[in-house]
């Protein structure tokens, strides 16, 4: 929608909804682009309609999995973890220490 402001930092939209809201955005120091509802509304529908995540049922499912264990096989590695991985089939046993080493582990 906004080029120069995808630098993912998380937040996409900030609405207005009320005139204290109005004070506290102007309050703020964020930087803000003005846009129309309808090309804010047809970049992120998810503003108006729940995104439903599809692995939600498994989660939220009578199981006798804990939190930590649903978590680990239900949601994808960070890039770091990934990055780290990588190295280490890369570089087997030698980069595994490496790797250990520069996680103080």
């Amino acid at each position: 929608m906004m080029p120069k402001l995808d630098d993912d930092r998380v937040v996409s939209a900030v609405t207005v909804n009320t005139e204290k809201g109005r004070i506290t955005l102007d309050s703020t120091t964020a930087v803000l682009w003005s846009t129309s509802w309808l090309h804010l509304y047809s970049k992120n529908p998810a503003l108006v309609h729940s995104v439903i995540p599809d692995k939600r049922a498994a989660f939220f499912g009578n199981n006798s999995n804990t939190f930590h264990e649903k978590i680990k096989t239900l949601c994808r590695p960070t890039l770091k973890v990934r990055t780290l991985q990588i190295l280490c089939l890369l570089l087997g046993k030698r980069g595994k220490i490496m790797v250990k080493r520069l996680l103080g582990k």
